[in-house]
Protein backbone atom coordinates (compact mmCIF):
# COMPACT_ATOMS: atom_id res chain seq x y z
CA UNK A 1 0.00 0.00 0.00
CA UNK A 2 2.99 2.25 0.70
CA UNK A 3 4.56 1.77 -2.08
CA UNK A 4 1.64 2.06 -4.29
CA UNK A 5 1.51 5.61 -3.37
CA UNK A 6 5.47 6.22 -3.81
CA UNK A 7 4.57 5.28 -7.28
CA UNK A 8 1.13 7.69 -7.54
CA UNK A 9 3.34 10.80 -6.19
CA UNK A 10 6.29 9.93 -8.75
CA UNK A 11 4.09 9.60 -11.54
CA UNK A 12 2.23 13.16 -10.36
CA UNK A 13 5.85 14.98 -10.30
CA UNK A 14 6.72 13.57 -13.74
CA UNK A 15 3.39 14.67 -15.22
CA UNK A 16 3.61 18.09 -13.49
CA UNK A 17 7.23 18.08 -15.32
CA UNK A 18 5.83 17.49 -18.47
CA UNK A 19 3.08 20.41 -18.05
CA UNK A 20 5.91 22.76 -17.19
CA UNK A 21 7.59 22.14 -20.39
CA UNK A 22 4.75 22.27 -22.61
CA UNK A 23 3.96 25.42 -21.15
CA UNK A 24 7.29 26.82 -22.07
CA UNK A 25 7.00 26.39 -25.61
CA UNK A 26 8.13 22.31 -25.64
CA UNK A 27 11.48 23.87 -24.36
CA UNK A 28 11.57 22.33 -20.41
CA UNK A 29 13.05 23.91 -18.56
CA UNK A 30 15.57 22.37 -16.19
CA UNK A 31 14.77 18.79 -15.20
CA UNK A 32 14.38 18.82 -12.04
CA UNK A 33 15.97 16.31 -9.48
CA UNK A 34 13.88 13.79 -7.86
CA UNK A 35 14.73 13.77 -4.42
CA UNK A 36 16.36 10.22 -3.56
CA UNK A 37 14.13 10.09 0.17
CA UNK A 38 10.59 9.43 -0.90
CA UNK A 39 8.06 10.76 1.98
CA UNK A 40 5.09 10.00 2.80
CA UNK A 41 4.11 13.35 1.52
CA UNK A 42 0.71 12.88 -0.40
CA UNK A 43 2.33 14.83 -3.52
CA UNK A 44 5.72 15.67 -5.02
CA UNK A 45 7.22 18.90 -5.24
CA UNK A 46 9.59 19.37 -7.32
CA UNK A 47 12.51 22.18 -6.68
CA UNK A 48 12.23 24.86 -8.82
CA UNK A 49 15.81 25.14 -11.16
CA UNK A 50 15.56 29.51 -11.03
CA UNK A 51 13.98 32.31 -12.56
CA UNK A 52 11.57 30.70 -15.27
CA UNK A 53 11.56 32.52 -18.81
CA UNK A 54 8.25 32.30 -20.46
CA UNK A 55 7.66 32.88 -24.31
CA UNK A 56 4.18 34.37 -25.38
CA UNK A 57 2.90 32.29 -28.13
CA UNK A 58 0.77 35.18 -28.95
CA UNK A 59 0.82 35.93 -32.87
CA UNK A 60 2.81 39.15 -34.28
CA UNK A 61 5.80 40.25 -35.52
CA UNK A 62 8.59 39.31 -33.44
CA UNK A 63 10.24 42.51 -31.82
CA UNK A 64 13.52 41.54 -33.54
CA UNK A 65 12.60 41.75 -37.20
CA UNK A 66 12.75 44.63 -39.08
CA UNK A 67 10.89 45.72 -42.67
CA UNK A 68 13.33 46.19 -45.38
CA UNK A 69 14.03 50.07 -46.47
CA UNK A 70 13.70 50.76 -50.85
CA UNK A 71 16.46 54.06 -51.15
CA UNK A 72 15.15 56.52 -54.02
CA UNK A 73 17.55 58.16 -56.57
CA UNK A 74 19.06 61.12 -56.45
CA UNK A 75 16.81 64.43 -57.63
CA UNK A 76 18.87 67.31 -57.37
CA UNK A 77 15.80 69.58 -58.70
CA UNK A 78 12.75 67.99 -56.55
CA UNK A 79 10.95 68.00 -59.51
CA UNK A 80 9.73 64.78 -59.71
CA UNK A 81 12.21 63.04 -62.42
CA UNK A 82 15.82 61.41 -61.16
CA UNK A 83 19.08 63.25 -62.27
CA UNK A 84 19.57 60.17 -64.62
CA UNK A 85 16.46 60.67 -66.32
CA UNK A 86 16.12 64.35 -66.29
CA UNK A 87 16.97 66.90 -68.98
CA UNK A 88 17.46 69.46 -66.38
CA UNK A 89 18.72 68.38 -63.66
CA UNK A 90 19.60 71.40 -61.83
CA UNK A 91 16.40 72.72 -63.10
CA UNK A 92 12.99 71.75 -61.82
CA UNK A 93 10.94 71.26 -65.14
CA UNK A 94 8.44 67.59 -64.45
CA UNK A 95 7.09 68.31 -67.62
CA UNK A 96 10.56 67.63 -69.89
CA UNK A 97 9.73 70.21 -72.79
CA UNK A 98 12.32 69.84 -75.25
CA UNK A 99 11.24 71.99 -78.23
CA UNK A 100 14.23 71.70 -80.07
CA UNK A 101 14.54 68.12 -79.71
CA UNK A 102 17.99 68.46 -78.64
CA UNK A 103 18.22 66.23 -75.19
CA UNK A 104 18.49 70.04 -73.23
CA UNK A 105 14.84 70.87 -71.69
CA UNK A 106 13.96 74.13 -72.31
CA UNK A 107 14.54 75.23 -68.70
CA UNK A 108 17.90 74.71 -69.22
CA UNK A 109 18.41 75.06 -72.97
CA UNK A 110 19.76 78.45 -73.71
CA UNK A 111 18.81 77.89 -77.55
CA UNK A 112 15.60 76.64 -76.95
CA UNK A 113 14.71 76.48 -80.70
CA UNK A 114 17.89 75.80 -81.65
CA UNK A 115 18.89 71.97 -82.14
CA UNK A 116 22.70 73.14 -82.90
CA UNK A 117 22.94 75.39 -79.79
CA UNK A 118 24.91 78.56 -81.43
CA UNK A 119 27.02 76.56 -84.26
CA UNK A 120 29.49 79.27 -84.87
CA UNK A 121 29.64 80.09 -81.18
CA UNK A 122 29.26 83.90 -81.11
CA UNK A 123 26.22 84.00 -78.26
CA UNK A 124 23.37 84.40 -81.38
CA UNK A 125 20.95 81.29 -81.40
CA UNK A 126 20.87 79.81 -84.89
CA UNK A 127 17.34 80.33 -85.24
CA UNK A 128 17.90 84.00 -85.36
CA UNK A 129 21.37 84.65 -86.18
CA UNK A 130 21.62 86.52 -89.41
CA UNK A 131 25.01 84.30 -90.35
CA UNK A 132 24.21 80.95 -88.37
CA UNK A 133 27.47 79.63 -89.91
CA UNK A 134 29.59 82.67 -89.18
CA UNK A 135 30.48 83.88 -85.94
CA UNK A 136 29.04 87.71 -85.75
CA UNK A 137 28.04 88.97 -82.38
CA UNK A 138 27.16 92.28 -83.42
CA UNK A 139 24.80 91.11 -86.38
CA UNK A 140 25.74 94.28 -88.22
CA UNK A 141 23.40 94.43 -91.35
CA UNK A 142 24.75 97.00 -94.00
CA UNK A 143 21.95 96.93 -96.48
CA UNK A 144 19.36 95.47 -94.29
CA UNK A 145 18.54 92.66 -96.58
CA UNK A 146 18.51 90.07 -93.75
CA UNK A 147 21.90 88.81 -94.17
CA UNK A 148 24.98 89.39 -91.89
CA UNK A 149 27.69 91.82 -93.34
CA UNK A 150 30.03 88.54 -92.20
CA UNK A 151 28.53 86.31 -94.29
CA UNK A 152 26.32 88.82 -96.99
CA UNK A 153 27.87 88.65 -100.64
CA UNK A 154 28.24 91.95 -102.19
CA UNK A 155 25.81 92.45 -105.05
CA UNK A 156 27.46 91.61 -109.04
CA UNK A 157 28.11 94.41 -111.30
CA UNK A 158 25.44 94.83 -113.58
CA UNK A 159 26.45 92.98 -116.84
CA UNK A 160 28.35 94.86 -119.51
CA UNK A 161 25.88 95.47 -122.82
CA UNK A 162 27.60 94.80 -125.92
CA UNK A 163 30.46 97.07 -126.94
CA UNK A 164 29.79 99.25 -129.50
CA UNK A 165 31.64 99.61 -132.46
CA UNK A 166 34.78 101.68 -132.31
CA UNK A 167 34.30 105.14 -134.28
CA UNK A 168 36.20 105.02 -137.76
CA UNK A 169 39.53 106.54 -137.31
CA UNK A 170 39.82 110.46 -138.25
CA UNK A 171 40.73 111.85 -141.57
CA UNK A 172 43.15 114.46 -142.31
CA UNK A 173 40.00 116.91 -143.71
CA UNK A 174 38.41 118.92 -141.35
CA UNK A 175 35.07 118.50 -140.63
CA UNK A 176 32.51 120.58 -142.73
CA UNK A 177 30.74 123.10 -141.57
CA UNK A 178 27.11 123.23 -141.21
CA UNK A 179 25.30 124.54 -143.81
CA UNK A 180 25.01 128.25 -143.68
CA UNK A 181 22.13 128.37 -146.61
CA UNK A 182 19.25 127.75 -143.78
CA UNK A 183 20.41 130.62 -140.77
CA UNK A 184 20.95 129.87 -137.22
CA UNK A 185 18.78 130.46 -134.93
CA UNK A 186 19.30 133.50 -132.98
CA UNK A 187 18.10 134.07 -129.57
CA UNK A 188 16.06 137.10 -128.58
CA UNK A 189 18.27 139.76 -126.81
CA UNK A 190 15.42 140.12 -124.15
CA UNK A 191 15.77 137.30 -122.54
CA UNK A 192 18.96 137.76 -121.15
CA UNK A 193 18.90 139.21 -117.33
CA UNK A 194 21.22 142.23 -118.87
CA UNK A 195 19.82 142.84 -122.56
CA UNK A 196 19.78 144.35 -124.45
CA UNK A 197 23.33 145.31 -123.04
CA UNK A 198 24.60 142.17 -124.24
CA UNK A 199 28.05 142.66 -125.35
CA UNK A 200 28.15 139.81 -127.75
CA UNK A 201 24.00 139.90 -128.94
CA UNK A 202 25.06 142.88 -131.93
CA UNK A 203 28.40 140.70 -132.51
CA UNK A 204 26.53 137.46 -133.09
CA UNK A 205 23.91 139.06 -135.38
CA UNK A 206 26.10 140.43 -137.67
CA UNK A 207 28.01 137.49 -137.65
CA UNK A 208 24.59 135.57 -138.69
CA UNK A 209 23.42 138.35 -140.82
CA UNK A 210 26.77 137.84 -142.61
CA UNK A 211 26.15 134.00 -143.52
CA UNK A 212 27.37 132.20 -140.24
CA UNK A 213 31.02 131.88 -141.76
CA UNK A 214 32.98 129.48 -140.16
CA UNK A 215 35.98 131.40 -140.57
CA UNK A 216 34.84 134.37 -138.66
CA UNK A 217 35.93 132.76 -135.53
CA UNK A 218 35.45 136.46 -133.49
CA UNK A 219 31.65 136.19 -134.38
CA UNK A 220 31.51 132.60 -133.83
CA UNK A 221 32.98 133.30 -130.05
CA UNK A 222 30.20 136.39 -129.99
CA UNK A 223 27.41 133.79 -130.69
CA UNK A 224 28.71 130.82 -128.51
CA UNK A 225 29.16 133.48 -125.56
CA UNK A 226 26.00 134.88 -125.87
CA UNK A 227 23.93 131.80 -126.16
CA UNK A 228 25.98 130.20 -123.02
CA UNK A 229 25.00 133.49 -121.13
CA UNK A 230 21.07 132.22 -121.87
CA UNK A 231 22.15 128.79 -121.12
CA UNK A 232 24.05 129.62 -117.82
CA UNK A 233 21.04 131.66 -116.38
CA UNK A 234 18.61 128.92 -117.16
CA UNK A 235 20.56 126.66 -115.52
CA UNK A 236 20.42 128.55 -112.13
CA UNK A 237 16.52 129.58 -112.87
CA UNK A 238 14.61 127.15 -115.10
CA UNK A 239 12.30 130.42 -115.42
CA UNK A 240 14.61 131.95 -117.90
CA UNK A 241 12.40 131.40 -121.27
CA UNK A 242 14.32 130.04 -124.14
CA UNK A 243 17.23 128.61 -121.96
CA UNK A 244 17.16 124.86 -123.45
CA UNK A 245 16.96 126.49 -126.69
CA UNK A 246 20.35 128.54 -126.12
CA UNK A 247 22.02 125.13 -124.45
CA UNK A 248 21.32 122.94 -127.46
CA UNK A 249 22.81 126.37 -129.42
CA UNK A 250 25.69 126.43 -127.36
CA UNK A 251 26.20 122.59 -128.18
CA UNK A 252 25.29 123.15 -132.42
CA UNK A 253 28.17 126.24 -132.22
CA UNK A 254 30.74 123.70 -130.11
CA UNK A 255 31.24 121.88 -133.60
CA UNK A 256 30.83 124.36 -135.73
CA UNK A 257 34.76 124.92 -136.20
CA UNK A 258 37.05 123.03 -138.14
CA UNK A 259 40.01 123.30 -135.00
CA UNK A 260 40.93 119.68 -134.07
CA UNK A 261 40.64 118.30 -130.69
CA UNK A 262 42.74 119.75 -128.15
CA UNK A 263 45.93 117.59 -127.25
CA UNK A 264 47.77 119.76 -125.12
CA UNK A 265 48.43 119.50 -121.57
CA UNK A 266 45.56 120.18 -119.33
CA UNK A 267 45.56 123.15 -116.57
CA UNK A 268 42.64 122.47 -114.60
CA UNK A 269 42.80 126.10 -113.19
CA UNK A 270 40.80 127.36 -115.98
CA UNK A 271 38.32 124.83 -115.68
CA UNK A 272 37.81 125.83 -111.52
CA UNK A 273 34.42 126.19 -110.31
CA UNK A 274 33.26 125.32 -113.67
CA UNK A 275 29.95 122.92 -113.03
CA UNK A 276 29.18 119.36 -115.29
CA UNK A 277 25.75 119.09 -116.51
CA UNK A 278 24.60 115.24 -118.15
CA UNK A 279 23.16 115.52 -121.57
CA UNK A 280 19.66 114.26 -119.64
CA UNK A 281 20.21 117.98 -117.84
CA UNK A 282 21.31 116.31 -114.27
CA UNK A 283 24.07 118.36 -112.65
CA UNK A 284 26.83 116.31 -111.86
CA UNK A 285 28.72 118.58 -109.65
CA UNK A 286 31.76 120.74 -109.57
CA UNK A 287 35.26 120.85 -111.17
CA UNK A 288 37.68 121.72 -108.37
CA UNK A 289 40.85 120.37 -107.28
CA UNK A 290 39.52 120.79 -103.43
CA UNK A 291 38.94 117.77 -101.80
CA UNK A 292 36.40 119.29 -99.59
CA UNK A 293 33.89 121.18 -101.68
CA UNK A 294 30.67 120.08 -100.91
CA UNK A 295 30.09 120.37 -104.61
CA UNK A 296 33.25 119.08 -105.78
CA UNK A 297 33.62 115.89 -108.21
CA UNK A 298 36.82 115.02 -106.18
CA UNK A 299 34.90 114.75 -102.76
CA UNK A 300 34.59 111.48 -101.92
CA UNK A 301 32.08 111.45 -99.26
CA UNK A 302 30.29 113.88 -101.50
CA UNK A 303 26.96 113.49 -103.50
CA UNK A 304 29.44 114.09 -106.80
CA UNK A 305 32.32 112.38 -105.93
CA UNK A 306 31.60 109.39 -104.08
CA UNK A 307 31.73 106.21 -105.63
CA UNK A 308 28.42 105.34 -103.94
CA UNK A 309 26.40 107.98 -105.65
CA UNK A 310 23.96 107.90 -108.06
CA UNK A 311 24.91 111.71 -108.66
CA UNK A 312 28.27 110.65 -109.49
CA UNK A 313 30.41 110.18 -112.27
CA UNK A 314 32.81 108.06 -110.25
CA UNK A 315 29.95 104.98 -109.50
CA UNK A 316 31.02 102.80 -111.88
CA UNK A 317 27.79 100.63 -111.27
CA UNK A 318 25.33 104.19 -111.97
CA UNK A 319 24.62 106.19 -115.05
CA UNK A 320 27.17 108.63 -115.02
CA UNK A 321 29.87 106.83 -114.27
CA UNK A 322 29.56 103.30 -116.01
CA UNK A 323 31.81 101.96 -119.29
CA UNK A 324 29.31 101.92 -121.04
CA UNK A 325 26.76 104.22 -120.28
CA UNK A 326 25.75 107.04 -122.92
CA UNK A 327 25.83 109.74 -120.51
CA UNK A 328 29.20 108.28 -118.84
CA UNK A 329 32.46 110.50 -119.37
CA UNK A 330 34.15 106.74 -118.95
CA UNK A 331 32.61 105.58 -122.37
CA UNK A 332 34.51 105.74 -125.29
CA UNK A 333 32.22 105.44 -128.33
CA UNK A 334 29.45 108.19 -126.05
CA UNK A 335 28.41 111.16 -128.68
CA UNK A 336 26.58 112.55 -125.45
CA UNK A 337 29.02 112.78 -122.84
CA UNK A 338 28.46 115.39 -119.93
CA UNK A 339 29.05 118.99 -120.49
CA UNK A 340 31.71 121.38 -118.76
CA UNK A 341 30.06 124.56 -118.20
CA UNK A 342 31.80 127.91 -117.29
CA UNK A 343 30.11 131.30 -116.22
CA UNK A 344 30.35 131.87 -120.06
CA UNK A 345 28.36 128.72 -121.54
CA UNK A 346 30.01 125.70 -122.79
CA UNK A 347 33.49 124.88 -122.25
CA UNK A 348 34.42 121.41 -122.73
CA UNK A 349 32.99 117.55 -122.87
CA UNK A 350 34.03 115.34 -120.37
CA UNK A 351 34.74 112.42 -121.64
CA UNK A 352 37.36 109.86 -123.02
CA UNK A 353 35.86 109.25 -126.16
CA UNK A 354 38.43 112.46 -127.85
CA UNK A 355 36.57 112.52 -130.85
CA UNK A 356 33.19 113.67 -129.06
CA UNK A 357 33.75 117.41 -130.42
CA UNK A 358 35.97 120.24 -130.78
CA UNK A 359 36.64 120.62 -127.11
CA UNK A 360 37.08 117.61 -124.64
CA UNK A 361 38.65 116.80 -121.32
CA UNK A 362 39.54 113.64 -120.73
CA UNK A 363 38.81 112.39 -116.61
CA UNK A 364 42.12 110.88 -116.67
CA UNK A 365 43.52 114.14 -117.09
CA UNK A 366 41.45 115.93 -115.17
CA UNK A 367 42.66 113.60 -112.12
CA UNK A 368 46.70 113.84 -113.46
CA UNK A 369 45.89 117.75 -113.29
CA UNK A 370 44.46 117.77 -109.78
CA UNK A 371 46.86 115.06 -108.21
CA UNK A 372 49.79 114.61 -110.48
CA UNK A 373 52.00 115.48 -107.05
CA UNK A 374 49.74 113.31 -104.40
CA UNK A 375 50.41 109.56 -105.47
CA UNK A 376 47.50 108.17 -102.98
CA UNK A 377 44.61 110.75 -104.03
CA UNK A 378 46.08 110.05 -108.10
CA UNK A 379 45.88 106.28 -107.18
CA UNK A 380 42.58 106.52 -105.44
CA UNK A 381 40.72 108.01 -108.23
CA UNK A 382 42.83 106.14 -111.27
CA UNK A 383 41.63 103.08 -109.36
CA UNK A 384 37.85 104.31 -109.60
CA UNK A 385 38.09 104.50 -113.68
CA UNK A 386 36.30 101.84 -115.22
Amino acid sequence: MKMGRVAMALLFAICLAVLSACDNGGRPESTPTPSSTLTSTPALTPTPPGPTITVSSSPGPSPLSATPTTLAPPDSDADGVADAEDNCAADPNSDQADGDTDGIGDACDTCPNDPNNDADGDGVCQDVDNCPNDANADQTDTDRDGLGDACDEPPPPPPPTEEPPPPPPPTDEPPAPPPTEAPLPLLPTTQLPSAPQSAYAAACQAWVDAGAPATDLEGLAACTLFAGEVCTAWLSDPSVAAGAEACALVEMLSGYTSSPPSTGPLDCRSLEGAIIVADDGQYLGVVTCNKYDVDGIFNKYGSYGSKYSSTSIWNKYGSYGGKYSADSPFNKYSSSPPQIMGTRGFVAYLSANRYAGSAVVDPLDLVLCCFGDDQSDAEYWLGLIP
